[in-house]
């Protein structure tokens, strides 16, 4: 899973393997290593995912694994 936040202070980005659009947790750390919270806006789901990497080149982009 790799997603692409679009406004970082929000924390809402796009999940590509989903197509959907997600929102993390506000009080989650996006840095490597930590478990982030996500919510999936197109059933509400909650998921547990673990950051994988997080590359700040021009956009953020966070690869995760659940």
């Amino acid at each position: 899973m790799i997603f692409c936040p679009t406004r970082m202070c929000a924390r809402d980005g796009y999940d590509y393997d989903t197509e959907n659009y997600i929102e993390i947790n506000n009080q989650d750390s996006v840095i490597s290593g930590n478990g982030i919270e996500t919510c999936d806006y197109s059933d509400d789901s909650y998921r547990e995912v673990y950051v994988i990497s997080v590359n700040h080149n021009g956009a953020v982009i966070v690869e995760v694994f659940e």
